[in-house]
């Protein structure tokens, strides 16, 4: 299929990639799996057609991309709330006529915008729909208006599919194209050449723990090094702030335990104030 050229100076559309996820089949955030030096996320970002339009929005929390253009961040309400209540906030974030949304873990969800565009045509929507006939609401562009007005009807949409949208709108089928290929499993990153062993948060855990127990005894520190805990700190920070917050953040996290007698719990207590004040930077401003 010939792929339509998309003006992003004629087209006023914005782009939305869902970022919100869980994650549950994989264990950890997948869109931080990594190929080729980029993570999952970026890789869906360098797919976005040039030139890139004016809006491209992130619905999910706060992260540090490498991203060739520039971004804003969205939060659904409430947070890790849904594909539905992502799009509702990726909704309600742009003055774009049209919506295009993209879910996050489809490394070339990018190849679809152009045709997406080309079937909207006078539809509310026009959707990717795969070979078995199985519509995906997370792969279409949607006429702002008509957007809003649906998910108006729908209220409240906490708990609705994403698929109950389409009930809403006039919407126009686009056959899949054949590089749009989700990443749910460790099989799925793995058949599509993205490893979680290439980042500093996936390295071998047992390697690092060794490491941690000879640095304590090297330093004289005599207590039990919550390495999983400080990993998590770590990487709240990165995303919240940016990535060179995390060294800075583990630092006083264990300066303040240690003032405050250097325990376990101590640390706990440490990491849990940081880990608070992560969440309240990663809110989106108002």
């Amino acid at each position: 299929m010939p792929t339509p050229s998309v003006d992003a100076n004629a087209a006023d559309f914005a782009i939305a990639i869902l970022a919100g996820g869980t994650s549950r089949r994989i264990g950890h955030d997948k869109l931080e799996l990594v190929k080729a030096g980029r993570t999952l996320l970026e890789h869906v970002l360098a797919g976005v057609p040039r030139p890139w339009p004016l809006d491209v929005l992130i619905v999910g929390p706060k992260r540090d991309l490498n991203a060739p253009g520039a971004i804003r961040f969205v939060r659904e309400d409430p947070p890790g709330g849904g594909p539905l209540a992502g799009i509702e906030a990726a909704a309600r974030s742009t003055t774009a006529s049209v919506l295009v949304v993209l879910a996050g873990d489809t490394p070339d969800a990018g190849a679809v915008v152009p045709h997406l565009l080309a079937a909207l045509g006078r539809s509310d929507a026009a959707v990717l729909v795969d070979p078995n006939g199985r519509t995906n609401p997370l792969s279409a562009a949607y006429r702002l208006l008509p957007l809003l007005a649906g998910l108006a009807r729908m209220q409240p949409t906490l708990g609705r599919r994403a698929k109950d949208l389409l009930e809403q709108l006039e919407w126009t089928p686009v056959a899949q194209v054949d590089r749009t290929i989700d990443v749910d499993t460790l099989d799925d990153a793995e058949r599509l050449g993205f490893s979680r062993h290439n980042g500093p948060m996936d390295d071998d855990l047992d390697q690092l723990r060794s490491w941690t127990a000879e640095l304590a005894t090297s330093l004289g520190v005599d207590i039990e090094v919550d390495v999983d805990g400080l990993l998590l700190i770590a990487r709240d920070a990165a995303r919240a702030v940016d990535r060179k917050a995390a060294p800075v953040t583990t630092f006083l996290v264990g300066y303040a335990a240690a003032l405050n007698g250097g325990s376990v719990e101590a640390v706990q207590a440490a990491r849990e104030v940081a880990a608070a004040q992560a969440k309240r930077w990663d809110q989106p401003s108002s």
